[in-house]
């Protein structure tokens, strides 16, 4: 099976809220995160999230799963403005973050990771070509010939 090597552009949802943790204390933001997908000539597109890393002055990671595994969406059940959530009220301190998503491959459509599902039922794998880490987080040993990375280098604030 042919291996969709493009990566589908994943609009995702930041809800930032700020708090003044009062005199002396570190200013911190509640950081909540989904993702969602534009309407595709497809039946799925099925990513299984295994990690967020927000990296700034300090670089946060927070595992995302179901029951111990990565969580699997199917970004086609989420569109526009229905979002799946990742993620929700981390509190982190205020500054500047950039974000790092970690993504199990699927480059041969064989394995129950990453998907698309044609309009035909075929899966075909789902993979990115970049696997780095993001500031002191990366993949684990296990994971490592697996685990994708999605880089926004375009940093936000907090």
């Amino acid at each position: 099976m042919n291996s969709y090597k493009q990566w589908f552009a994943i609009p995702f949802s930041v809800l930032l809220v700020a708090c003044d943790g009062g005199s002396g204390s570190v200013k911190t933001g509640s950081f909540s995160l989904g993702v969602s997908d534009n309407p595709a000539n497809v039946k799925g597109v099925t990513i299984a999230f295994k990690r967020v890393v927000l990296k700034g002055a300090e670089t946060f990671s927070f595992g995302v799963s179901d029951n111990g595994d990565p969580k699997q969406v199917d970004l086609m059940q989420f569109t526009g403005a229905d979002i799946e959530g990742l993620l929700s009220a981390q509190q982190i301190p205020v500054g500047e973050y950039q974000l790092c998503l970690y993504m199990l491959n699927n480059k041969d459509g064989n394995e129950p990771r990453s998907f698309v599902r044609t309009t035909l039922g075929a899966d075909e794998g789902l993979a990115t070509n970049s696997n780095g880490s993001c500031g002191e987080f990366g993949v684990d040993d296990e994971d490592d010939d697996v685990t994708g990375r999605l880089f926004f280098n375009k940093k936000f604030t907090i």
